[in-house]
């Protein structure tokens, strides 16, 4: 499991400000972030629920990933 983690790479590029003013909160709590919300939690659900189903998929995405993404030598 260790392997395939990420390593915390910092939080120093974060504009902390701009994610604890009033604009941001009133912000979030918009209907149309509900909805995207939702949209984006129906989306995970219903691809975990495919990937359960399916276990290839599981190796296809790994496969799929590795060969995509670029990945630090150090985390291979």
């Amino acid at each position: 499991m260790l392997e395939e983690s990420y390593a915390f790479l910092g939080d120093e590029d974060v504009p902390y400000a701009e994610f604890t003013s009033r604009a941001f909160a009133e912000a979030a709590v918009a209907p149309l972030a509900r909805d995207g919300m939702l949209k984006s939690a129906k989306i995970m659900a219903m691809t975990t629920c495919d990937l359960l189903a399916n276990p290839a998929l599981v190796l296809s995405a790994k496969a799929m990933s590795r060969s995509t993404v670029h990945r630090p030598a150090w985390l291979d």
